[in-house]
């Protein structure tokens, strides 16, 4: 059998998606103390992310984690980046 992609969509960090951007979290790489912190955030696999410019939000409420912890969130980009 072949393995083919699930997307053609790549997984990025959320602190890295381009701006106007909307992605579904698929991998978060945190240690167990990071993942309370993070889930009490309300981040999750299959939360959404969106990005207005300087503000992040997570299924509609604003998200303030960490530069170095926005790095290990990774998410899917939804359909096309400003549209």
């Amino acid at each position: 059998p072949r393995l083919r992609p699930i997307s053609n969509s790549p997984l990025l960090p959320i602190g890295v998606r381009p701006e106007d951007s909307i992605a579904t979290v698929e991998l978060i790489l945190v240690s167990d103390v990071e993942e309370v912190t993070i889930r009490d955030a309300g981040v999750v696999v299959g939360s959404t992310i969106t990005n207005s410019g300087d503000v992040l939000t997570c299924d509609g409420r604003t998200l303030e984690v960490s530069r170095s912890m926005s790095m290990r969130i990774l998410a899917r980009l939804n359909g096309d980046v400003g549209g």
